[in-house]
């Protein structure tokens, strides 16, 4: 079970006033993936809305996360932008 308060919200692109501060923007993750997405060492495969890691982490504790579908709410306008995801993966360069 995950515990609420290790919960972090996490900007996909990093916010730069009202353009990117919104839901669309924005990623619920445990504090210390919360980290790891900010240093692109997490990313998510848009295209089956899974856990991509960087290869120094596949064989460590975090490896189980690769391929891991992820949460995101039944409504369209609070999931996700698939563009910012791809953008952030494109960036991290995995």
């Amino acid at each position: 079970m995950l515990c609420v308060v290790a919960l972090e919200t996490a900007h996909i692109v990093p916010c730069r006033r009202a353009e990117t501060n919104h839901v669309t923007n924005g990623l619920l993750l445990r504090a210390d993936l919360h980290s790891l997405f900010d240093l692109g060492l997490v990313a998510i495969d848009t295209g089956s809305m899974t856990g991509v890691l960087n290869q120094e982490l596949l064989t460590t504790s975090y490896g189980e996360l690769e391929g891991v579908k992820i949460s995101v709410s039944n409504r369209d306008l609070d999931q996700p932008s698939k563009a910012a995801l791809d953008y952030h993966r494109f960036w991290s360069g995995i």
